[in-house]
């Protein structure tokens, strides 16, 4: 999704796989004030989209093999941590 970065083309690619196939008509009616159950859908799906792009993050480099073993959904790695 290159050079795609607002919540419309997220969510369109998540749908359709592809954030360049807006419906025409998709923007009108952009100027009306959203209700409150809108909002509130609105502030939820912002949410859930920065949680999923807080778990799809890879760490910036690598932990130590001393922080990885301590983990305890890797305690049962026996070959390799020891």
């Amino acid at each position: 999704m290159k050079g795609h970065n607002n919540t419309e083309s997220v969510i369109q690619a998540i749908i359709t796989g592809s954030p360049e196939r807006l419906p025409a008509s998709y923007r009108n009616g952009n100027e009306k004030p959203l209700t409150q159950r809108e909002k509130q859908l609105l502030d939820a799906t912002n949410a859930a989209l920065a949680e999923v792009m807080n778990l799809s993050q890879l760490a910036p480099a690598p932990v130590p093999i001393s922080e990885f073993c301590a983990r305890p959904e890797n305690i049962n790695l026996k070959s390799l941590c020891k």
